[in-house]
């Protein structure tokens, strides 16, 4: 073997290892250590800010949007309320109207034809009150208000249709009876009217109000509840007859009541002796009546007339009523002049009217009256 072959090898060494430095951590230094932050985290904090910020505006325009939709709604149901408020009350006024023109208060509308044509004009102008609901802005929470009141003008309506279609025959004696119940079924469609408009539609509009949070009444919205018919006694067809001044067969004609007692406090008026009363102030003379007849009379007129007296260019005088007379009851009705007499010797007419056109009736008494002058009187 050669010198060579017997000579060991140095043992093998492993490669040398490669030694790699740490990378930096990314949340930068160790935990605990407090190092500084790095861009994601700033990111992070970034997106959450904004994050909570559109939240927040979100909230505020949503209260926003509630604010105002709130108030609008309270705007709506107040608009709607005085609307209503309005109608009825110029519907109410309508009433007055016709009663006044059927009971013979207003000159115009005495007789037949002229008494047709002025309900005739009532009849248009409660059309036009029924259109003007029809046309209404209804908030949801009224909608069945709405509906009761469109029934209620439509009645209205319809009510002084019934009545403008039957006044002319009921002038006629063989028509009349048929024609004032006519009048009569008018006349329960007005007050029906009034039933469900005070009963029903009222009450749901006042408790929409209160729901929306509008106050009702005092500085809050106001709400009308007068009504179409004040007087019951418009649903009697004898009633209705002895308004208008027309004969029912078998009815009892009302006559004026008789003049029992003039009286200026306890002074009593002597027909056919001359009587003394003070001028100043104007006096006033008091009627005593009794209703003498088989028949209930009402709107009974008490004048009193100072025959050929002028004062300043007006006539003295004085009116007075008295609202009912059952048959044998007895009333008083004051009668103040209008202003004082001049110190003279006068004749005195005290009148009692009832009635209309063929019903109409009278009673009247005169006596001479002596006016002094306040040192003269006593």
């Amino acid at each position: 073997m050669s010198f060579f072959d017997e000579v060991d090898e140095p043992p093998s060494q492993p490669p040398p290892t490669e030694t790699r430095g740490r990378r930096p951590s990314a949340r930068g230094g160790a935990a605990g250590h407090g190092g500084p932050p790095t861009d994601q985290q700033a990111i992070q904090r970034r997106r959450l800010v904004a994050v909570g910020g559109i939240i927040v505006v979100i909230i505020l325009l949503a209260l926003l949007i509630h604010s105002c939709d709130v108030s609008a709604q309270k705007s709506a149901l107040q608009t709607y309320a005085q609307q209503v408020n309005n109608t009825i009350g110029s519907s109410s006024s309508l009433g007055s109207q016709l009663f006044a023109d059927m009971s013979g208060k207003h000159k115009g509308c005495s007789g037949a034809q002229s008494l047709y044509q002025c309900v005739t004009g009532l009849e248009t102008s409660a059309q036009s009150q029924y259109d003007s609901v029809l046309h209404l802005s209804v908030p949801g929470s009224m909608h069945q208000a709405q509906a009761d009141l469109v029934t209620t003008m439509k009645m209205r309506r319809d009510g002084l249709q019934k009545i403008a279609g039957s006044v002319e025959q009921a002038f006629t004696a063989s028509t009349a009876p048929s024609a004032v119940q006519q009048i009569a079924a008018g006349m329960s469609y007005l007050y029906g009217s009034d039933v469900l408009y005070k009963g029903y539609a009222l009450p749901e509009i006042v408790a929409a109000l209160h729901a929306g949070g509008v106050a009702v009444g005092g500085s809050g919205v106001s709400v009308n509840g007068s009504q179409f018919v004040t007087d019951l006694t418009w649903l009697n067809a004898d009633s209705i007859a002895s308004q208008l001044g027309v004969a029912l067969p078998g009815v009892p004609k009302p006559t004026a009541p008789t003049i029992t007692v003039v009286a200026v406090g306890t002074n009593t008026m002597v027909p056919g002796v001359t009587n003394h009363v003070a001028a100043s102030p104007p006096p006033t003379f008091t009627l005593t009546l009794t209703n003498a007849g088989r028949a209930a009379v009402f709107d009974v007129a008490c004048t009193i007339t100072v025959h050929n007296a002028v004062s300043g260019g007006q006539n003295v005088g004085g009116s007075g009523s008295v609202s009912e007379l059952t048959p044998g009851q007895t009333a008083t009705c004051p009668v103040t002049l209008n202003t004082s007499p001049a110190t003279h010797l006068y004749d005195v007419t005290a009148t009692v009217t009832v009635g209309a056109n063929l019903l109409k009736s009278s009673n009247e008494e005169t006596f001479p009256v002596q006016f002094l002058a306040p040192g003269q009187a006593g």
